[in-house]
């Protein structure tokens, strides 16, 4: 590792410094010295992890319990990984057990390679992440210096599972009421049909302090492929793991009345339902789209909460009617308004903690931004998983932390004497050869600001 570091300190930073020389002397862009201290950094990178890889395969080789457990079959096969540095290439020793457990490369074992792995773990998270605000090939040739097939991110999604922000460890706080909203999108499956994503997210209220009102506290759930009790199973486990239910006076759940959003309600006591006014308002129109002067009549009604007055105007607008299509639209609305009353009237009859409901705005940034506003035809496994990434995401979920908690689960344990890391830490551990390093530019430099920064540099 020495000589890595000091071909670093001797060659790479003055590359750096004779970039940062010409840029000041024809005025050029910052960025080009970024992009070379990048490059340079890269490189040192992947020269310490080829290092380090070597190291490895050396304590394996050398390790003196190691012959009576696995013999050696092959040397020097090559390997290459891509990585977020760019691709690693190594060589390996295939080795064969002494116990009948068949044969496998101890080094990938060790280091959590899978036999057939293409992408390291940072690099595939990093595509993942950004697949799930763009498209597969975009964040293929986006997430590292070398680019990851549209098919390759494809199938790393397709392959999550378990995709939630772990339970939540803190004490569980005391609140009165809790607001759950509820909507779902509408994205294009690749059989020209038609799915139905379906959004669920929990929250404490509006934070009234900025400009713009925010909601407190909010934690999304989503699925196109649970059905509704497993969806309200798992909303109903994070709120029992967050709070203390006992003491929730009051669950106010809103949405568009759909059967699915009410099935909330036999969930939580002291539950009540809240129309979302947006969808309301739709009904409104379409009510009133051949009879305009009735508008602001029913809503004065509407918003009084008086049902006598509501199915008056809504009679006076069926009589009115010229088509049969406009006919049917006003049972429509006749029919959704009554089966949704009361959750009409609770805004006039409750109190100011009756807030309404932002699921439409919530749907169209956490899915439809996704997965219904561009043309693109969906396969169902992989519309799920992008679903549950999205709403993972803005739980503040890490994907690099899943497929590594993933993996952990997957992987079988390697049976190799401790001897191994010892090695590997003791040559990591002793830097004495790299105390004499020494920096050409500050040896042999003009006193210049760079000269400082680097002597001061040195000095730390």
């Amino acid at each position: 590792m020495g000589n890595i570091i000091q071909h670093f300190c001797t060659e790479s930073i003055n590359k750096i410094c004779e970039c940062v020389a010409e840029v000041m002397a024809k005025h050029q862009d910052f960025s080009v010295v970024t992009a070379k201290v990048k490059e340079e950094t890269d490189q040192l990178g992947k020269d310490l992890c080829n290092f380090i890889i070597d190291t490895v395969e050396q304590a394996i080789k050398n390790d003196p319990l190691r012959p009576k457990e696995w013999h050696v079959q092959r040397t020097d096969d090559d390997r290459s990984i891509n990585t977020l540095l760019g691709a690693i290439t190594y060589k390996r020793t295939y080795y064969k057990s002494a116990h009948g457990k068949g044969y496998c490369y101890l080094l990938d074992k060790v280091l959590g390679i899978e036999p057939y792995d293409k992408i390291d773990t940072g690099l595939k998270a990093a595509s993942i992440e950004l697949a799930a605000d763009i498209s597969y090939a975009k964040s293929g040739e986006q997430a590292g210096p070398v680019a990851i097939s549209r098919q390759s991110v494809a199938n790393n999604i397709r392959e999550l599972q378990d995709i939630k922000v772990k339970k939540n460890t803190a004490p569980k706080k005391v609140l009165e009421i809790l607001y759950i909203e509820a909507d779902e999108d509408h994205a294009s499956l690749q059989t020209g049909k038609k799915a139905l994503p379906k959004l669920i997210y929990v929250h404490e209220g509006l934070d009234l302090t900025g400009l713009r009102h925010k909601t407190k506290n909010i934690h999304y759930f989503s699925s196109l492929t649970k059905s509704t009790e497993e969806l309200w199973t798992d909303v109903y486990q994070y709120i029992t793991d967050n709070y203390e239910v006992e003491k929730i006076k009051r669950v106010y759940i809103a949405g568009d009345g759909a059967k699915w959003i009410k099935a909330g309600l036999n969930w939580f006591r002291n539950a009540r339902f809240v129309l979302d006014r947006y969808h309301l308002n739709k009904y409104v129109l379409k009510a009133t789209g051949h009879a305009p002067q009735y508008r602001h009549k029913l809503w004065i009604s509407l918003n009084r909460a008086d049902k006598d007055a509501v199915k008056e105007i809504l009679d006076n607008l069926i009589e009115n009617v010229l088509t049969q299509a406009d006919l049917k639209e006003v049972m429509d609305v006749r029919r959704y308004i009554l089966n949704n009353w009361d959750g009409i009237q609770i805004y006039a009859y409750e109190d100011r903690t009756v807030i309404g409901c932002s699921a439409e705005g919530h749907v169209g940034h956490i899915l439809s931004a996704r997965i219904s506003r561009a043309p693109l035809g969906w396969g169902i496994p992989n519309l799920e998983n992008i679903t549950c990434l999205r709403t993972f995401k803005a739980n503040g979920g890490k994907v690099y932390d899943l497929l590594i908690s993933q993996k952990k689960e997957e992987r079988e344990p390697v049976e190799i004497a401790p001897n191994i890391l010892r090695e590997l830490r003791k040559k990591v551990e002793d830097k004495s050869h790299l105390l004499g390093i020494k920096l050409p530019i500050i040896e042999y430099g003009k006193v210049t600001p760079l000269y400082n920064i680097l002597k001061e540099l040195q000095g730390a």
